[in-house]
């Protein structure tokens, strides 16, 4: 059994020609959507907003372990970072997290893009916007201008409760936004396919690569993906499709706008707010093979050795037919040149019939 028979063997090809749209001289040959471990960065930037949520509850006393001895190691190891947590307060919350949302952010990972980074945004400030509601109900207060909030009184048990619905709805938007993506090969071209629903901009996407204008592949698995048996595979074209090149550089004129910001003549707290948003936009420089993107290569299949292999051996296909197509033409019909002595005689009837008529 060749490897193209061994990869379309129980794949019903009919339907992933209809849904790819496949022209009548294609045959679908391979479907497969992302692995789960594939997107374990997703994943694990979800577990470290609900261990951060967490941390900070159990510091406040309500989760926190108790001195016993079953879990006296347990404590004499957390105990100092608890009581750092503890000193701190809400304010190292919010350091922790934007710490987190910097980082995210100028790293440039695969979790950097809007989606995010919006959403580390209003769970690193969502405490804050409790106690300035706090703040505001109190003043009004005092200016004998009672009023009241639309957000309960602040206390230390909503860091439980938030970390459980934010890190809950960022759980089901990666699972979904996971299962947004899928491909297909076909005896002729490589199909990439996106249908992420929240997607206002780019809710449906969808690439068709010929294989013959394929001009290189690279096969990338990391150590998790060599464990596990998924990797990914990046077709690279004339045109530039597989290479990306994303965000500024932070370089000089990053630094410049920050020491523009920090000494312009405005007030502090504009100031403030000016340097705030240039450090958060700050983004290092990717420009390498594109291989994070899930919607722009076969990320994170499983069995991608085969994958790679069936795609060579549909090209090296795809060459030779074009190779014997190219013998097989029928070359131009070109007419015989007329010999001297054809010229001769041509010459010699035409001077008779001159010499007839005289």
């Amino acid at each position: 059994m060749g490897i193209v028979e061994e990869m379309s063997e129980g794949l019903d090809c009919d339907a992933v020609h209809t849904k790819y749209g496949m022209s009548t001289e294609e045959e679908a040959v391979y479907a497969a959507k992302p692995t789960i471990l594939s997107f374990y960065g997703r994943y694990l930037l979800v577990g470290m907003v609900f261990g951060i949520h967490m941390l900070w509850w159990a510091a406040s006393g309500g989760g926190g372990p108790e001195a016993d001895d079953q879990s006296g190691t347990l404590v004499s190891i957390l105990d100092p970072l608890f009581s750092i947590v503890d000193l701190f307060g809400m304010l190292g919350f919010v350091v922790a997290m934007f710490g987190l949302l910097w980082a995210n952010r100028f790293l440039n990972f695969s979790t950097s893009g809007r989606w995010y980074t919006v959403s580390l945004f209003v769970v690193t400030f969502t405490p804050l916007a409790f106690v300035l509601e706090d703040t505001i109900v109190w003043i009004a207060d005092l200016l004998d201008k009672p009023m009241d909030g639309f957000l309960p009184s602040w206390s230390d048990g909503w860091y439980f409760w938030l970390g459980v619905v934010y890190s809950s709805v960022l759980l089901v938007l990666t699972i979904i936004f996971q299962r947004s993506f899928s491909y297909a090969i076909s005896t002729r071209a490589l199909y990439m396919r996106k249908d992420f629903v929240f997607d206002v901009v780019n809710k449906h996407r969808e690439h068709r690569i010929p294989l013959s204008k394929i001009e290189n592949r690279t096969l990338n698995r990391s150590l998790l993906g060599t464990i596990f048996g998924f990797g990914t595979i990046n077709g690279l074209t004339g045109s530039g499709f597989g290479i990306s090149s994303e965000s500024t550089a932070v370089s000089v004129s990053t630094a410049a706008d920050v020491a523009m910001a920090s000494t312009a003549g405005v007030g502090l707290i504009r100031r403030f707010f000016r340097i705030f948003i240039i450090v958060l936009s700050a983004q290092r420089t990717r420009q390498d093979i594109n291989d994070e993107e899930p919607q722009d290569c076969l990320f994170g299949i499983r069995k991608p050795v085969k994958v790679n292999k069936l795609l060579t051996e549909l090209e090296e296909s795809i060459r030779l037919v074009s190779r014997h197509e190219h013998e097989a033409e029928v070359p131009l019909n070109v007419p015989e040149p007329v010999t001297s002595e054809e010229e001769s005689d041509d010459e010699i009837d035409a001077l008779d019939e001159l010499l007839d008529d005289m």
